[in-house]
């Protein structure tokens, strides 16, 4: 998670760095500047939307520059458990662009082209939604009620950008000329890795949106990488423990043996037992009462009795996978 945090906020930085190279303009008019051999350019620049001939919305009579439309279809459906969850479908989409551009106080006028590919486009559309209820009879409704499908109605929702709407577009300018050969200036998408903005923000805004979105992406990759270097330590220092206290124990079991080997054991306990090479009988490490008179295979380790041992599936000496068989005395 925090490397995909950390590669976003890659991302948004490049993006920032692109931004701030981008050559800002106060007015329109600032383009009338530019020498020929420095075009095209990356410059962002700030004006109202027109268009000559702009786009009414059927909704709300709006004139717009740029117009979509969804109807989606809603519905209820009957799960197996007899619940009604709602679900909608898209039925129809349409998209309308007008010839639009940017214009300010200044004579210069500005077209863009290409907005389609530009991003935070939406953010500066105006919604507006209407819902259509199905008119259902009585027999309609009880065949949705046996086929478990119950159509509500058409939701229709219209986006658009209105003609006088404040813009700032960021992306390659450049002047080209016009079948009647008049000189006009064009705004759009730059090449591959180079920004193209249409937002309702300022430059600054924008690039004090991006700053802040990249320095959350960053902190919350620190702070992820964190937790997860603190899991992975406190999981490995468990494991370290636990090695350290198995190899503690075993060492406190080899020594209890040795010693209780050295110590001989009561007559009527060992002519039962088998003994050892020394003639002492060895005594069961898990209990410390019976004799050790069953052995680990393919170990060979005996340590334990045969009532301890056939509750073992592992050798308490080297933890290995073994069997349990019971030692008869000669």
């Amino acid at each position: 998670m925090s490397v995909v945090l950390f590669m976003l906020s890659r991302h948004e930085a490049g993006r920032l760095q692109q931004l701030q190279s981008a050559t800002s303009l106060p007015t329109l008019g600032g383009v009338e500047e530019f020498a020929p051999e420095e075009l095209p350019m990356i410059v962002a620049v700030r004006g109202r939307t027109g268009a000559q001939e702009p786009i009414i919305s059927d909704m709300t009579g709006t004139a717009s520059v740029i117009a979509e439309v969804m109807e989606e279809l809603s519905s209820k459906t009957q799960n197996e458990r007899g619940e009604w969850t709602s679900e909608s479908q898209v039925v129809t989409q349409q998209r309308w662009e007008a010839a639009w551009y940017l214009t300010d106080d200044s004579a210069v006028r500005v077209d863009v082209a290409g907005s389609i590919h530009a991003e935070l486009i939406k953010e500066t559309y105006e919604i507006a939604k209407e819902f259509r209820a199905g008119q259902r009879s009585v027999c309609t409704r009880i065949i949705d009620r046996l086929t478990g499908y119950q159509p509500l109605g058409v939701r229709k929702t219209e986006r658009c950008l209105p003609v006088g709407t404040p813009l700032t577009v960021v992306g390659e300018i450049d002047r080209t000329l016009t079948e009647k050969g008049e000189a006009k200036w064009v705004i759009g998408r730059p090449n591959a890795g180079k920004p193209f903005y249409i937002t309702s923000k300022s430059v600054e805004e924008l690039r004090s949106s991006i700053k802040r979105v990249a320095k959350s992406h960053t902190w919350l990759a620190i702070g992820f990488g964190a937790v997860g270097l603190a899991l992975l330590g406190h999981r490995t220092w468990k494991q370290v423990k636990s090695a350290m206290r198995y190899r503690q124990i075993r060492k406190q079991l080899e020594a209890e043996v040795r010693s209780r080997r050295e110590t001989s054991l009561p007559s009527s306990i060992a002519s039962s037992s088998p003994r050892t090479d020394d003639g002492l009988q060895p005594t069961c490490i898990v209990c410390w009462d019976r004799p050790a008179n069953a052995a680990f295979i393919p170990c060979g380790h005996n340590c334990v009795c045969r009532r301890c041992g056939y509750e073992l599936t592992r050798c308490p000496i080297c933890r290995r996978q073994c069997v349990v068989y019971r030692i008869y005395p000669l």
